[in-house]
């Protein structure tokens, strides 16, 4: 399963009224990328994306 995973994170920055830059995006996207390949549940990192932020 691929996740779009820079529309959910501006998307979670967004609804938290957090200033994101393209640094933290990429910073996240790589917390993320290891949290898979740990074999996380996709669907908790969808749910809780914005403890991530």
């Amino acid at each position: 399963m691929s996740l779009n995973l820079y529309s959910l994170i501006i998307k979670a920055a967004n609804e938290n009224n957090i200033n994101i830059t393209l640094e933290d995006i990429g910073r996240i996207n790589n917390v993320i990328n290891n949290l898979i390949s740990r074999k996380t549940n996709v669907k908790w990192i969808e749910n809780n994306i914005s403890i991530l932020l």
